[in-house]
């Protein structure tokens, strides 16, 4: 299950509750920020590791339904 938050949500308290490794948490970050006791930021520090895979989602409208 991954539990899904925005910057404003209570994070700590999502972070604490994640009953166990079939959970996961994804908080989306707007704003780049330096890393606790790095030099580097987070931006910088994820686009320097390695992809675990990607996904392709088809998405289609309903019919009758314009974009």
């Amino acid at each position: 299950m991954t539990h899904i938050a925005d910057r404003e949500s209570d994070m700590y308290e999502e972070f604490a509750t994640v009953p166990n490794h079939d959970n996961h948490v994804l908080v989306r970050a707007r704003i780049d920020r330096r890393l606790v006791g790095k030099t580097q930021s987070l931006y910088t520090y994820l686009n320097q590791q390695p992809s675990e895979g990607t996904y392709t989602i088809d998405v289609r409208s309903l019919p009758g339904e314009r974009l």
